[in-house]
């Protein structure tokens, strides 16, 4: 049975030069087959839509999309290996979420 990867992302905006810096997430590890979505929210838990997140694997750029209307992105199913994530919100970089994976699956940190 596969696993689900589900996240939801939440901006934290604290200005240009930090957000610079923290545009693309930490590396995390994916231990089996899972699909990988979930819902990008602003601070104030309202989704935005239109935005552009990355998936990156080891060797570079795995997926680009937009989220939907709601805030919804699906990557579909991603293979076992190390993946970080960057947002670009309006051509801009945006701190990208910690995510954190275990044996039963990987989750997104809102702290």
């Amino acid at each position: 049975m596969r696993a689900l990867l589900t996240a939801v992302l939440v901006l934290l905006v604290t200005g240009v030069a930090v957000a610079r810096d923290c545009a693309v997430s930490k590396k995390f590890r994916v231990a089996r087959t899972q699909v990988f979505s979930g819902v990008l929210l602003d601070p104030a838990d309202a989704p935005l839509s239109g935005q552009q997140i990355q998936l990156l694997g080891n060797s570079g750029l795995v997926k680009e999309l937009r989220t939907d209307r709601d805030g919804n992105y699906d990557f579909g199913e991603i293979v076992p290996g190390e993946y970080r994530v960057r947002l670009r919100i309006g051509g801009d970089p945006f701190c990208a979420p910690k995510i954190k994976c275990t044996e039963n699956g990987c989750r997104q940190n809102r702290a």
